[in-house]
């Protein structure tokens, strides 16, 4: 069994999730995303590595959209549109570094499941977009986690505890997931 670091937005949560605690067995559809675009960047300690074959899967509507199905044992949905055959190995596995994060919108994707081993509320720093501007985005590198045992607790994403100046955005969830031997993947749509 692996450890692997799941980032799971604040808003995805408020949505379609559900509350956890240390210790549940959870099942979530994952999204490989690009680090530098989640929150401002700077999540450097927290990339994942994902290796395995490129398996194509198509929801009811009939999008469609690649995922990875890690040598690790899990899905993994790829952000971007098909995945281009050049860089993959032999046998058709390709290599990804990013941010895995928790994805509730989209295709009918395949679901991660594993146990919540740590939680840790994420609390961003936002500012101006501009001088004088009322748009604000995230502070790269300016953030804080404190640790939890159950997440979320629906009435403190509307009143943060988080120090001034500070908005809790979502959790890094360390996620504990069985390793399997990759499944070979299905042929393309």
């Amino acid at each position: 069994m692996r450890s692997w670091q799941v980032f799971y937005a604040g808003w995805q949560a408020q949505c379609c999730g559900t509350a956890f605690s240390v210790g549940d067995e959870v099942a979530w559809p994952l999204l490989l995303t690009d680090a530098d675009e989640l929150l401002g960047g700077g999540w450097y300690e927290e990339l994942s590595k994902i290796v395995g074959p490129v398996e194509r899967v198509r929801d009811e509507d009939g999008d469609a959209i690649d995922t990875i199905w890690s040598d690790e044992g899990f899905h993994v949905a790829l952000p971007e549109g098909p995945v281009d055959e050049s860089p993959r190995d032999e046998g058709g596995w390709i290599r990804r570094v990013g941010m895995l994060t928790v994805e509730w919108h989209g295709a009918e994707w395949p679901v991660t499941a594993g146990t919540v081993r740590a939680i840790g509320p994420v609390n961003q720093r936002y500012a101006p977009a501009a001088p004088g501007s009322h748009t604000r985005e995230p502070v790269p590198g300016e953030r804080s986690l404190y640790s939890a045992d159950t997440w979320p607790k629906w009435d403190e994403l509307t009143k943060s505890p988080a120090p001034e100046g500070l908005v809790e955005t979502g959790a890094l969830v360390t996620l504990d997931i069985p390793g399997a031997t990759p499944k070979e993947p299905r042929d393309p749509c």
